[in-house]
């Protein structure tokens, strides 16, 4: 506000917000401050408004203030309107289902069910390798006696009778016919038993002596002769292999078993003897057919065959001997009877 004169000689003021904002002279109000300042009655102060009111017309009327007064405060002109600004842009919600991230994150874990199927597939190939190294046994044949292999039948087709086989080196391997599981050697159906298998075992070797013997007395010619030789070193090899089994049975729970295989002992020897005397008497036979100085069903004989023939007989005696023996123990334990011929 400033001061000035309303007209009257009393002291007034500019009142920019008066008169609807356009401004007026107005009296000047004593403030409770200053001593001696008197209240207007209200009639009083609505002739000082329309006093101001009619101030300023006057000076519109005349396009500029009158001397002495105060130029009022210039109007601004209102700026354009301004626009509200933009609201915030909403981030678009996460897809429902968001996909696993990658690059360092966790792995991705597959369902329990795919976990299942796997676990299942391992167990089964650790079953079927398990059943398939059981089921090859180790090399030797199942339920045969230690160190028993399986050779090659020789070439000629010679007859070996199913158990006995000849292997690369020339002698033949022991192939029971008993099941896979060996007896209980601590009770004595079980030592009877164990020595049963042992006799099935032998029956071959007998046989194939026998049949060797006759081919080289033929002399045919100098391929049978060595087939037959192969099959006399076969049978030797055999008949050593089982004296060392029978050395190892146990047979003292079985009445009169040690007495019986002592006698079978002397069989098994006396035949092995028979079987390498035989053998080196073929040496003999192949020299002849090789100066065709062989006759056939004539072979020449030699030391060799009439020792060979000594300890076959030999080994008869002691056959006939055990058989004896070894019948009461078949009939005391269910186990077959045997002759001579099939020790």
């Amino acid at each position: 506000m400033t001061d000035g004169d309303i007209g009257d000689g009393t002291p007034g003021v500019w009142d920019p917000t008066a008169n609807g904002g356009a401004g007026a002279w107005v009296r000047r109000r004593a403030t409770p401050e200053e001593p001696g300042a008197k209240r207007e009655p209200a009639e009083h102060g609505q002739a000082t408004a329309e006093v101001q009111a009619q101030a300023p017309a006057a000076a519109d009327a005349d396009g500029e203030p009158e001397p002495g007064e105060a130029e009022p405060p210039p109007v601004q002109p209102a700026g354009p309107p301004v626009a509200p600004p933009p609201p915030p842009a909403v981030p678009p919600p996460p897809p429902a289902h968001s996909p696993a991230p990658t690059g360092g994150s966790a792995p991705r874990r597959l369902p329990r069910t795919k976990w299942i199927v796997a676990a299942a597939a391992a167990l089964l190939i650790i079953v079927v390798g398990m059943t398939w190294s059981l089921s090859t046994g180790g090399g030797s044949p199942a339920g045969g006696p230690p160190g028993a292999t399986t050779g090659t039948p020789p070439a000629s087709g010679w007859p070996t009778g199913g158990a006995a086989s000849t292997n690369p080196a020339g002698g033949s391997s022991v192939s029971p016919s008993s099941s896979a599981e060996s007896p209980n050697t601590d009770t004595a159906a079980g030592q009877a038993a164990a020595l049963d298998e042992l006799l099935d075992s032998s029956a071959e070797y007998n046989k194939d002596v026998v049949t060797a013997k006759r081919t080289v007395q033929s002399c045919a010619d100098a391929s049978s002769v060595a087939d037959a030789s192969t099959a006399l070193e076969g049978a030797r090899d055999g008949y050593q292999e089982l004296l060392g089994q029978l050395d190892a049975l146990p047979l003292d729970k079985v009445k009169g078993g040690p007495d019986a295989a002592k006698s079978l002992e002397g069989a098994w020897q006396n035949s092995a003897d028979a079987a390498q005397k035989f053998a080196e008497w073929t040496v003999t036979v192949k020299a002849a057919v090789a100066t065709d100085s062989c006759v056939p069903g004539k072979a020449p004989h030699g030391n060799n065959y009439d020792l060979g023939n000594v300890a076959f007989e030999k080994a008869a005696t002691a056959k006939g001997d055990f058989v004896a023996k070894w019948n009461k123990m078949a009939e005391e334990y269910g186990l077959p009877k045997r002759s001579s011929d099939e020790i």
